[in-house]
């Protein structure tokens, strides 16, 4: 089936003269299969959690769908920013007029809910923008991948590995599958569930 990107999908990882890569994985598909879809395209991520890169397939087609609003829900993901709990922290300093106590903490609620979702569209987009481009940044490297470059390499790695991780953890809080924690993380079905 090709590929795009980067050709090697392996790598030993070594910063010495025992460096080597190689190409050891491959997108297969049968003539009936590729004659069904035809904007196919098999992509070698720069994304590793072992020693082999992923392969991410795609058939093309767009996914339909509608717009929903959604209830406010506090991600597990957010936990792991720091500036989640400043603005938590910033709301209850906020003054409350309010003299009721269960008026005053649902006042709270609705300034907490308000910021939280403020700051979480803009942290998504953000955390996305920065995903690709550790991505794109990994894969140039990964293209001459080269024993004195492992260290930045390994480094990069780390920082979207830990990207990813908030990334898994909001998608593993939206899906509320059992399954998930033996299952597949990347199936349309994981994500319509999820969505």
């Amino acid at each position: 089936m090709g590929w795009i990107g980067n050709k090697f999908t392996w790598s030993n990882g070594h910063e010495d003269h025992t460096f080597s890569k190689e190409r050891l994985d491959h997108g297969v598909a049968n003539q009936r299969w590729m004659g069904r879809f035809l904007e196919r395209r098999v992509e070698v991520l720069g994304i590793q959690v072992s020693d082999h890169k992923v392969l991410f397939q795609s058939v093309g087609g767009k996914v339909g769908g509608f717009q929903q609003r959604r209830n406010f829900k506090y991600e597990m993901s957010w936990g792991m920013e720091e500036k989640c709990s400043k603005i938590v922290r910033d709301e209850c300093r906020k003054d409350n007029i309010e003299r009721k106590p269960l008026k005053k903490i649902q006042n709270l609620l609705t300034g907490c809910r308000r910021a939280l979702s403020r700051w979480y569209r803009g942290s998504i987009r953000a955390r996305e923008g920065a995903i690709k481009e550790k991505i794109e940044r990994l894969n140039l490297l990964e293209a001459d991948e080269k024993p004195e470059r492992m260290g930045e390499i390994k480094k990069l790695r780390e920082e979207l590995g830990f990207l990813l991780e908030q990334e898994d953890l909001r998608w593993k809080q939206r899906a509320k599958k059992q399954w998930l924690a033996y299952g597949d993380k990347n199936t349309q079905f994981f994500h319509a569930c999820a969505s």
